[in-house]
């Protein structure tokens, strides 16, 4: 096949694919349990649709390429995942004063928030980013203030497995985590802590 050929069948997959999505995110509706009434929703996506999380992250992703390709200036270190943004922000080439209005300016339902550093220290999802004296990153394991550190306990009913899943994950990120070996033994400690106080032995 000759390249307009390609492009043309690439048009038509592209239609072919789009129809259905559109079809599935054009016919969300909501029902009221008190009078019977149902709403649609015209904007976004729907909370329970399965096909949300992938349409919401094409979106964001092409407001991105959007952004970067539009303003004078964008981060060079931005990372996204799903709604959470990591970015790195050279204030000698631009503000965040001058760059937030512009992202929220660029379509009318997506509005970005911000929130600087504090003391060298700056939480992403479950890591702590450490900004060190010789402006290197350093990461520690990142507890939110509310966090209770309970777990399903041992004298409780449920699988074994069900019980374990919560360790496996926090051993996971022990052991994969840039820990340094004082943040790593710290850690380490916490879910020894962690498990006694639920009721588990100890065998870390």
């Amino acid at each position: 096949m000759d390249e307009k050929t390609i492009k043309q069948k690439d048009i038509e997959n592209r239609k072919k694919l789009s129809s259905p999505v559109h079809r599935n995110m054009e016919t969300s509706y909501y029902g009221e349990r008190y009078n019977g009434e149902y709403f649609q929703q015209h904007e976004g996506t729907a909370i329970f649709d399965s096909l949300s999380p992938f349409i919401a992250n094409h979106f964001m992703s092409k407001f991105e390429t959007e952004v970067k390709d539009k303003f004078d200036y964008f981060p060079r270190i931005w990372f996204r995942y799903v709604d959470d943004i990591f970015a790195v922000f050279d204030t000698k080439a631009s503000s965040l004063d001058n760059l937030v209005p512009k992202l929220n300016n660029h379509f009318p339902t997506i509005k970005f928030t911000y929130e600087m550093e504090h003391n060298e220290q700056l939480p992403f999802l479950d890591v702590l980013d450490i900004r060190n004296s010789e402006n290197k990153f350093e990461f520690d394991v990142y507890r939110k203030e509310t966090a209770t550190l309970r777990y399903i306990p041992n004298d409780s009913h449920h699988p074994f497995q069900h019980k374990m899943e919560s360790f496996n994950f926090l051993i996971h990120r022990l052991l994969n985590f840039l820990l340094s070996k004082e943040r790593l033994e710290q850690e380490k400690q916490i879910i020894k802590n962690i498990a006694k106080n639920n009721g588990y032995s100890v065998l870390l």
